[in-house]
């Protein structure tokens, strides 16, 4: 697939399927995100849920920190 491409994970689908799914593609394009401030949200129950997912810790800062941050910096949003 060329271009673009967003699909979510939600958090009861939980660290088996991120580190399927970061297996399958690499970690270095997946982020977290939460739905905040939607009404319906579980947020910030989900940073403390996704931060107990068993996964690396490589893996772990990819997601929660280092793609974002190198994301905005190509955006020239730093």
């Amino acid at each position: 697939m060329s271009g673009r491409y967003f699909q979510s994970i939600e958090v009861p689908e939980g660290a088996g399927m991120t580190n399927a799914v970061a297996d399958l593609v690499g970690d270095g394009v997946l982020m977290y995100a939460s739905d905040y401030p939607h009404g319906e949200s579980h947020f910030p129950e989900t940073v403390r849920m996704a931060l107990a997912w068993e996964m690396n810790e490589g893996r772990r800062r990819k997601l929660m920190w280092d793609n974002a941050v190198r994301l905005y910096a190509r955006a020239g949003l730093e």
